[in-house]
């Protein structure tokens, strides 16, 4: 493993790594639990890396270890050395099977993008699904390991107040970056893409909740929730969700984003 954006001064030869906070990522639901980094973290000791859980209602501290790891524990990959280079990791963190499917918060200090090494897996084959829908996906002859990145739904603002508070912001769709994921070679997968929240102005003016994305059984990536209504002079509480990837499944009102935004899913072979 190796990486692009190496943050190395040439002329001193010290690491510039950039802080890097609440990354999220989603755990796969299914072995192995494996969730890659979006840059490639300085190694330390004692490590400087912070991983927390979202146990439903809190994010929750884990403890790092260097064997496998048991619930409420993660494993950072520090085993890699490419060219000699001791110093140098994968930024593959692995998780318990008990945090399988969970969403984690991840600060680490950032020393670039990874990229495969030659030694190591080339991507072959990509499939895209970026309209939210139901679809298949028919895994090729020979591949018993895909990488998924998955974007949910983004939630909608809530009403204003007279009073002048705006409506809180539509949360992002929780998301995960090319996540590995264990499939069956010839078998085929529904995927789902999920829609945006919006007003159903014809049924009443209700609102209808955006929806998770799915690859089969193996990995969600969930919806981001609506924004609450103003009350009065103040603003509403805005809507939970996830680290905004690839500008899909944004909520409404957060930066860039008119409207709610539908999901995203990518297989990599």
């Amino acid at each position: 493993m190796g990486a692009i954006n190496y943050r190395l001064n040439p002329f001193t030869g010290a690491m510039n790594a950039v802080l890097i906070t609440n990354e999220e990522h989603i755990i796969p639901s299914v072995s192995p639990y494996w969730v890659r980094l979006n840059e490639v973290p300085l190694k330390e000791s004692p490590s400087s890396m912070k991983v927390y859980l979202f146990t439903g209602s809190a994010f929750v501290q884990m403890s790092e270890v260097a064997a496998q790891p048991a619930s409420g524990q993660f494993w950072p990959d520090y085993s890699a050395a490419p060219g000699g280079d001791t110093e140098w990791n994968t930024g593959l963190l692995l998780f318990s099977s008990a945090q399988a499917g969970m969403k984690i918060r991840v600060n680490y200090k950032g020393t670039g993008m990874p990229v495969a090494a030659e030694s190591e897996e080339k991507i072959h084959g990509v499939a895209r699904f970026d309209t939210p829908g139901n679809y298949t996906w028919d895994c090729p002859h020979g591949v018993t390991k895909v990488y998924v990145t998955a974007v949910g739904g983004g939630g909608i603002k809530g009403n204003s107040h007279p009073d002048g508070g705006p409506g809180g912001l539509g949360g992002n769709g929780y998301s995960c970056f090319k996540a590995p994921v264990a499939v069956a070679p010839d078998a085929s997968y529904a995927v789902h893409v999920g829609a945006a929240a919006y007003r159903n102005m014809s049924g009443g003016g209700g609102i209808v909740d955006a929806e998770d994305t799915t690859f089969g059984s193996l990995l969600t990536a969930a919806h981001g929730e609506n924004g609450g209504n103003a009350t009065g002079a103040g603003p509403g509480t805005d809507g939970a969700g996830g680290w905004n990837i690839l500008q899909y499944g944004v909520g409404q009102g957060q930066p860039y984003s008119a409207a709610a935004d539908g999901g995203l899913l990518i297989i990599e072979w």
